[in-house]
């Protein structure tokens, strides 16, 4: 647990630091058309906080936790290699298969494009009109990876 947690750690404070200018001066939002509405802070908080969640939490929990119970069921069942180059192989392939399945499935929980109620923004986006005159209820911001 204590690699998982530290892990986590380092990739909340990579993901914070590295896009703190989402968080402090927001991110795009867009209407349904594509149009660029304005940069919120809200939708830049939300897409840096979801990305953290992937790569902080999904990804590590699998490829860091996965591998030692798949080691530990196999052992309890006996049918882990016997010497250390066998075993080496082993758990290279469990490390392999975590991050083969993880990394898709962590990049599936949340998608690359928020969708935001109007009322969820700031309120210089609420009341907004699209091309045809119509009231836009939901913006748009890519969450990026």
């Amino acid at each position: 647990m204590i690699p998982m947690l530290a892990t986590a750690a380092a990739n909340v404070s990579n993901i914070a630091f590295t896009r703190m200018d989402e968080v402090r001066s927001g991110a795009v939002l867009t209407d349904a058309e594509g149009t660029e509405r304005g940069k919120s802070k809200t939708a830049g908080f939300l897409a840096v906080a979801q990305s953290a969640c992937t790569r902080a939490v999904i990804v590590p929990c699998a490829c860091l936790l996965l591998p030692p119970a798949a080691e530990a069921v196999a052992a309890r069942f006996k049918v882990l290699p016997t010497g250390n180059v066998g075993l080496i192989l082993f758990r290279l392939g469990f490390i392999y298969i975590s991050l083969q399945g993880a990394l898709p499935a962590a990049l599936a929980v949340f998608p690359q494009t928020i969708e935001l109620g109007a009322k969820d923004v700031e309120p210089q986006f609420q009341g907004l009109k699209d091309s045809r005159g119509q009231p836009i209820d939901t913006f748009y911001c890519n969450k990026g990876l």
